[in-house]
This record gives C-alpha cells, sequence and structure tokens, in this order.
C-alpha cells in the first residue's frame, strides 16, 4: 500500500481480482484500476506525488501519471526475476528495483513534460 506525498491518493493491490487499486483519499471513491496479474506486484508514488510506478509480470516498471491515468514511460532493467521492491529518491530523478534473486537494478528517470492533450479548435 502507498499514500501519495500530497494525501490525494491511496495505491494498494487488491490480489482476489489482480488489480492496484487508485483511491481518492478526499471522496473515499475509487478512481480507477490497473491490471496486475502478478502474484507479487511493487508499487510506489514519485515523491511530488505526479506518478505512480508498479511492476509488470515482464519484468518491467511502468510509470503512470496518477491525474491523467496515462503510462507515460517503461523501464527494463536486467531482472531475471519479479521485482519485489522499488525506491525512487526524494527529488524523483532516480530509480532502484530489487528483485527475487536479489539483484538490484538501478534507472534514472527522465523529467516528464506536462502536455496540453486538448484538441485546438
Amino acid at each position: 500500500m502507498n499514500i501519495t506525498n500530497n494525501n490525494k491518493f491511496i495505491i494498494f493491490q487488491v490480489k482476489e481480482d489482480e488489480m492496484i487499486e487508485v483511491w481518492n483519499v478526499e471522496s473515499k471513491v475509487l478512481a480507477y484500476k490497473i491490471p496486475a496479474p502478478v502474484e507479487r506486484i511493487a508499487v510506489i508514488t514519485s515523491p511530488d506525488s505526479r506518478f505512480l510506478f508498479y511492476t509488470s509480470e515482464l519484468n518491467e516498471i511502468s510509470q503512470m501519471d496518477i491525474e491523467k491515468h496515462k503510462v507515460v514511460a517503461r523501464y527494463k532493467g536486467s531482472h531475471t526475476s519479479s521485482i519485489n521492491a522499488i525506491s525512487v529518491s526524494p527529488d524523483g530523478k532516480r530509480m532502484v528495483t530489487a528483485g527475487e534473486t536479489g539483484q538490484f537494478c538501478f534507472y534514472l528517470i527522465p523529467e516528464i513534460k506536462v502536455i496540453d492533450d486538448k484538441q485546438k479548435p
């Protein structure tokens, strides 16, 4: 389970239906679900509360914009087994993952620019 630093969302995995649930703290309403068809999954939010990082069955990490519910990046390390843990540095620029075999992978997180999704008239 994880709560964003701005206390706006709570994120946790529900193993019964293989989903990650993102709940709005203020309204106490389920905001959305993300498929998570793996037995073990690691989730964490960025220090600025903009992004959710979560693992997949492909031993990769997805970076999702929490507000827009959109995957903005994927990271693939050299893990040969399940990823059990994720940590993001306080400045949000680095990430480390730990695998089932004790292997660690380090990543640089590129700056994700906010792009207006609206079409021009």
